[in-house]
């Protein structure tokens, strides 16, 4: 069981197989929940023991969210009212808790690399990043 189940608004910001299922389970229980996906990710991409009819997986892009066509190589991205409406309402959701509920924990940055991994990696076996980020800045 999670700690937290009455998420409303996610963004799988990594946007891979595994990060959707992850965040998809995360999302609220009774709650009406909303994903924003960055890439074409879907509903048929999360097992199907773990769908629920009160979350929807709003197909987005960054891309996307103005609602006007861009180009993109060969490709054009078409204008999607959607997307548009999903972004509206996640920044509507999201600016009155950004300087109330919203608190990004500590980052302990390691400068040296890969250099650092090894120590970044006794850190984590010895739970020294409890509560905070480990970062390694790779130059």
């Amino acid at each position: 069981m999670l700690k937290y189940n009455n998420i409303p608004y996610l963004v799988d910001c990594v946007a891979n197989l595994n990060t959707l299922e992850q965040v998809y389970r995360s999302a609220a229980d009774k709650l009406d929940a909303t994903i924003i996906e960055l890439t074409n990710l879907n509903v048929e991409n999360v097992k199907e023991e773990y769908r629920r009819q009160n979350v929807t997986i709003a197909k987005t892009s960054l891309y996307a969210i103005g609602g006007h066509e861009v180009p993109f190589g060969k490709f054009t991205f078409p204008a999607d009212l959607e997307c548009k409406k999903a972004a509206i309402r996640l920044v509507k959701f999201l600016n009155p808790k950004i300087k109330k509920e919203i608190h990004h924990i500590p980052v302990k940055v390691y400068k040296k690399g890969l250099y650092d991994v090894p120590q970044l990696l006794d850190d984590i076996r010895n739970n020294k990043n409890s509560g905070k980020k480990l970062v390694a800045v790779l130059n």
